[in-house]
C-alpha cells in the first residue's frame, strides 16, 4: 500500500508520482496459476489500489520479489516446549532437529513471526515432519497465515497423517499477505506436536524503512537477585559473558533474578543458557518478565517444560508493547534458580547515559549530621565522632538504661548505597557491638528498608546492602543499634536523566 510497481499500466508508479486519474483497467487480484518460481509482474499480489498515499511510507524501496524461505530469518514460538524441543529448531534450516511440545494440551501450535512491522506475500508453506519416529502424530492440523493482529487471513486443513521424513506443501494462491505463519493441531486433538521444519516461501511487500539494529543488551549490565547460594554465584554471573559461571539462588525461597538494561528498551527476545554441569531440570515452570522503570509488569512468557543441562531456551516478545527497563526470571515455587547466561536482544529506546562515572567508593557519611539515643557521661556531640574520619575517636551511648540504644546519620541527599563499613572502638569492649540492625528511613522518617546482621565485627567489618529501591525526592538515613561504634558509609551516586530518582542498594 505504500509503493507500487505496476507494469500492466506501462509505467513504474511511485507514491510520490500518483496519477491524477485512475486507469480504466486494474490488474487481476489473484494469479491465474499457482506460482512455481519467482512471480512475474502479473503475479504480484495486489489489493484495491489507493493512488494517493494516506500516510508517510514505511516501506524501503524497492522490495525484492524473489521468493525465499522467510522463516529462516523469523522468530519461532510455541504453546509449550518439552524435552529440549525448542521452537527455534523449526526454522534452523535443519530438518533433523525438531521441536517438541509437552503433549498435554488440545490444539498445540507452532508459530513463526516474519518480522515486526512487515507484511509478506506468501507463495507456499512447507511442513517437514520429523525424520526419526512418531510421524503419525502429525495429523488433523491447520496451516494458517495471520496478520499483525494475529487474525487468520488464510487457512488450509490437513486431515490425514504424515509419515516420518515426509513433506506437505500448501500453496497460497489468493495473494495473501501476512506477518505470522502458524501450524496447529485441531482443537479436538490432544497430542504431541513435533516437526523438523516449517518453511514459509515468499517475499516482503512492506518492511520498516529504517529499522533499529538488534543488539544484545544484558551482558555486563547490573544484575540483582533475591539471594545467592554462595560468594561464587552472585547475580552478575549470568551476565558476565561466560557460560561456565552461573548465578545460583538459595533453594528455600521463591527466587527471582533481574537485569537492569539501563534505560527503557524494546525487547525482541530473551535467551537463557542453562547451567552445564547438572540440575538443569530446575529451570522449568519459570516466568520471564518484562518490567518497566517502576518494576511494573509489562509482558511475560512461561517456560513450561524442563531445560536440559547447557541448553538454550528462547522466549519471543517482539510486540509493539514489548518495552521494558528490566528483565526478570522468577519461580512461583520454592526451588533453586540457577542460570549460566541471560541474553536480551532488542534496542534502547533512548540513549544510555554516557556521563556516569565509573563507580568509585567514597565515604558519604563523613562530616554529615549525626545523632544518637543518649550520650555516655553527658559528653556533648560525640555522635559526630563516628563520622569524623578518625578511627581512634568513637561515639558512646549510655549503658544499661533499659531501652535500645541507637545512632543515626543524615546523608542529606539521595544516593545509591553499595555497602556500609563499621569500625569498632579499638581500646576495649569491642564485643558489645553484635547483632546490630541497619534501618533506612526516608525524609519523613518512614522506614523503607531493614537490614539485620548477626554476630560481632571484630575491629572493622563491611556489610553489603544488596537491595534495590526506588525513591522520589527522598533522603535516606541510617540508624544503627549500637553502644560503641565507628560508622563509615561507602556509596556510588547514580544519576538518571529526566527524573529525580536514585537507587538505594
Amino acid at each position: 500500500k505504500m509503493e507500487f510497481f505496476i507494469t500492466e499500466w506501462g509505467m513504474d508508479l511511485m507514491d510520490s508520482e500518483a496519477p491524477t486519474v485512475s486507469p480504466t483497467a486494474l490488474p487481476s487480484l489473484s494469479p491465474s496459476v499457482s506460482p512455481t518460481s519467482s512471480p512475474t509482474a502479473s503475479l504480484v499480489p495486489t489489493k484495491a489500489v489507493t493512488l494517493t498515499p494516506t500516510k508517510q511510507p514505511v516501506t524501503a524501496a524497492p522490495v525484492s520479489a524473489t521468493p525465499t524461505n522467510l522463516a529462516l530469518s523469523g522468530l519461532a514460538s510455541a504453546d509449550s516446549e518439552c524435552w529440549n524441543g525448542f521452537a527455534y529448531k523449526i526454522i534452523d534450516g535443519n530438518a533433523n532437529s525438531i521441536n517438541h511440545n509437552c503433549c498435554n494440551k488440545y490444539g498445540a501450535w507452532l508459530m513463526v513471526d516474519l518480522g515486526l512491522g512487515t507484511l509478506n506475500y506468501v507463495e507456499k508453506i512447507v511442513v517437514k515432519n520429523r525424520v526419526d519416529c512418531c510421524g503419525g502424530r502429525l495429523k488433523k492440523f491447520h496451516v494458517e497465515l495471520l496478520d499483525a493482529d494475529k487474525t487468520v487471513v488464510h487457512a488450509k486443513y490437513h486431515e490425514g497423517t504424515v509419515g516420518n521424513a515426509q513433506w506437505r506443501e500448501f500453496v497460497v494462491d489468493d495473494g495473501t499477505v501476512a506477518r505470522f505463519a502458524r501450524i496447529r493441531h485441531d482443537d479436538s486433538i490432544k497430542d504431541c506436536l513435533h516437526i523438523g521444519e516449517l518453511e514459509v516461501w515468499g517475499y516482503p511487500t512492506e518492511v520498516p524503512a529504517s529499522p533499529e539494529p538488534i543488539i544484545e543488551m544484558a551482558t555486563g549490565m547490573e544484575a540483582t537477585a533475591s539471594s545467592q547460594y554462595n560468594q561464587n554465584s552472585v547475580a552478575s554471573k549470568s551476565v558476565d559473558g561466560n557460560i561456565n559461571t552461573i548465578h545460583h539462588s538459595k533453594c528455600n525461597e521463591m527466587p527471582w533474578w533481574r537485569v537492569d538494561l539501563g534505560v527503557m528498551s524494546f525487547v525482541q527476545d530473551v535467551k537463557i543458557t542453562n547451567r552445564q554441569d547438572c540440575c538443569g531440570g530446575r529451570l522449568r515452570h519459570a516466568t520471564v518478565e518484562l518490567l518497566d522503570e517502576d518494576l511494573n509488569l509489562v509482558e511475560s512468557r512461561y517456560i513450561e517444560g524442563s531445560v536440559g543441562n547447557g541448553q538454550v531456551v528462547q522466549k519471543v516478545f517482539n510486540e509493539e508493547t514489548s518495552e521494558a527497563r528490566y528483565v526478570q526470571v522468577s519461580f512461583n515455587r520454592n526451588d533453586c534458580l540457577h542460570m549460566a547466561e541471560v541474553n536480551v536482544y532488542g534496542y534502547h529506546l533512548m540513549a544510555k547515559p554516557t556521563s556516569s562515572p565509573t563507580p568509585v567508593p567514597m565515604n558519604l557519611a563523613l562530616g554529615k549530621p549525626a545523632t544518637q539515643s543518649s550520650t555516655y557521661n553527658s559528653v556533648s556531640d560525640v555522635a559526630s565522632m563516628a563520622v569524623d574520619g578518625n578511627y581512634n575517636s568513637f561515639t558512646h551511648t549510655q549503658c544499661h538504661k533499659g531501652y535500645i540504644q541507637w545512632w543515626r546519620v543524615d546523608l542529606e541527599d539521595v544516593y545509591t548505597i553499595a555497602s556500609i563499613t563499621v569500625g569498632n572502638r579499638l581500646d576495649c569492649c569491642g564485643g558489645r557491638f553484635h547483632d546490630a540492625t541497619f534501618y533506612f528511613y526516608d525524609e519523613n522518617d518512614q522506614e523503607v528498608y531493614v537490614m539485620p546482621t548477626s554476630g560481632g565485627i571484630g575491629s572493622k567489618k563491611s556489610f553489603s546492602v544488596g537491595k534495590s529501591f526506588h525513591f522520589m525526592s527522598e533522603v535516606p538515613q541510617i540508624v544503627l543499634f549500637a553502644l560503641t561504634i565507628k560508622l563509615t558509609v561507602f556509596f556510588v551516586v547514580a544519576v538518571q536523566t529526566s527524573s529525580v530518582r536514585d537507587t538505594l542498594r
